[in-house]
């Protein structure tokens, strides 16, 4: 397989898993068929005001989304829509931020409300980090990333959000959706 397949099944399966649809690229083939060949040149572009602006207060790194409005394609709007049943120019999204919680998920996000009504900015600056908003469950694993938000919060802690976004955040999520889980190692890419 090579690393564009794998790419492309990254992003659209971590896509998939965030909104919940929990469907698998291999068993959709027409995701694995819309590459977004731009969206490493778009990412380069970002400042890391622009890269810290585009993270969730809950750790998703809005700005590596493929339906984030500066990486999606037309060719994948449109598929996406068909899929979740939307119009083609509802699918875009301009990130939690600005959309006021995940456009996708149909319900106020509890954890962006929680960090604006403290007036923080991420939820590891909160006196009660991490918090049960935060803890993972083994229902829904397969569709929500609480433990891929969870270890993306608690590097930016460890070494600063601008640093998290430039050097780690491409990684954590393709090991978090690509990886092979190893007790005692993580996840592990395979390299092809």
């Amino acid at each position: 397989m090579s690393n564009t397949l794998n790419r492309r099944q990254f992003v659209i399966k971590s896509v998939l898993i965030i909104l919940g649809t929990g469907t698998s690229v291999r068993s959709n083939p027409i995701y694995a068929l819309i590459p977004n060949k731009n969206i490493n040149k778009m990412e380069e572009k970002m400042s890391s005001v622009t890269k810290r602006s585009l993270t969730a207060p809950c750790g998703l790194d809005c700005f590596n989304c493929e339906i984030y409005e500066g990486n999606i394609t037309e060719e994948f709007k449109k598929a996406f829509a068909s899929k979740i049943k939307k119009d083609p120019e509802e699918v875009a999204c301009k990130g939690c931020r600005q959309e006021i919680g995940c456009r996708h998920l149909g319900q106020p996000c509890e954890t962006l409300k929680c960090i604006e009504d403290k007036g923080l900015e991420f939820c590891f600056e909160c006196e009660d980090f991490p918090c049960v908003k935060l803890q993972p469950a083994k229902d829904g694993a397969d569709r929500f990333p609480h433990n891929y938000k969870l270890f993306n919060l608690c590097r930016m802690k460890a070494v600063g959000v601008e640093k998290w976004a430039e050097g780690e955040a491409k990684l954590i999520r393709q090991r978090y959706y690509l990886g092979k889980f190893i007790p005692g190692k993580g996840p592990i890419l395979k390299r092809q």
